[in-house]
């Protein structure tokens, strides 16, 4: 017949199953294992918390949702742990963090965009083309589609022809310039 196993915790350990239990002891945190400790890190190194919670769930001595519970955190973030575990080992908590790269047009990728846009080449292919992502069009002011330019410069040469007839009666600073001068 088995015999039966008390969790004897160390007092002020909190339990985070029947056999594992944690304490915050003088800016550590220590673990346990029934009154034995097994693991201890300081209390702001985060990687090594997430590190050694998620060895405890992979190695099968506390399931996600005691991790959860017991240190007050979501358990998404305790599945992205174990996660990382799997996928990259123990290196991965420690190793810099991959970004997304700048989010902001660099100039040597505004004039290639800009090059490519003035062949009159979409915006979806320019994206493929360049490994980028152009959402905000037209990237706040920055690139212009040749037809874009050209209407531009057709609407600002009618309201300057338009000042000069008279039609929008005074004009102050638009210069009196003809359709052609206006253009180049």
């Amino acid at each position: 017949m088995p015999q039966m196993h008390f969790p004897f915790f160390p007092n002020g350990v909190s339990p985070i199953n029947s056999e594992i239990g944690f304490q915050k002891k003088d800016g550590k945190i220590f673990y346990f294992c029934g009154n034995m400790p097994i693991f201890s890190h300081n209390e702001d190194d985060i990687a090594t918390f997430r590190l050694f919670l998620s060895q405890l769930h992979v190695n099968g001595n506390a399931t996600q949702s005691e991790i959860a519970k017991a240190f007050g955190i979501t358990s998404i973030n305790v599945k992205r742990s174990v996660k990382l575990l799997r996928e990259e080992g123990p290196a991965g908590f420690y190793s810099k963090r991959r970004g997304r790269g700048p989010t902001v047009l660099i100039p040597d990728v505004l004039v290639e965009v800009q090059k490519l846009l003035d062949q009159e080449i979409e915006l979806a292919e320019i994206s493929k083309k360049l490994s980028i992502i152009l959402r905000r069009w037209p990237c706040a002011g920055l690139l212009r589609r040749s037809d874009e330019i050209t209407a531009s410069l057709r609407c600002q040469t009618e309201i300057v022809l338009a000042c000069n007839d008279g039609l929008l009666g005074k004009c102050e600073g638009w210069p009196a310039v003809s359709c052609h001068q206006q253009a180049c």
